[in-house]
């Protein structure tokens, strides 16, 4: 069984999602890492992002 068009633009927005959400998470970590006094941004900087 595959999925219909409507289908897979649904699966391709999440993963996309997905990738941006997993890349931001990785900046914040390594920012916070690198300088424990930056301001860490939290969840509700994030908000406006589209999330998995």
């Amino acid at each position: 069984m595959y999925p219909n068009k409507e289908k897979q633009l649904l699966i391709q927005c999440h993963f996309d999602c997905t990738l941006v959400w997993n890349q931001m998470l990785h900046v914040m970590i390594e920012r916070y890492q690198n300088s424990s006094k930056v301001s860490f941004i939290d969840a509700y900087a994030l908000s406006p992002l589209p999330q998995p």
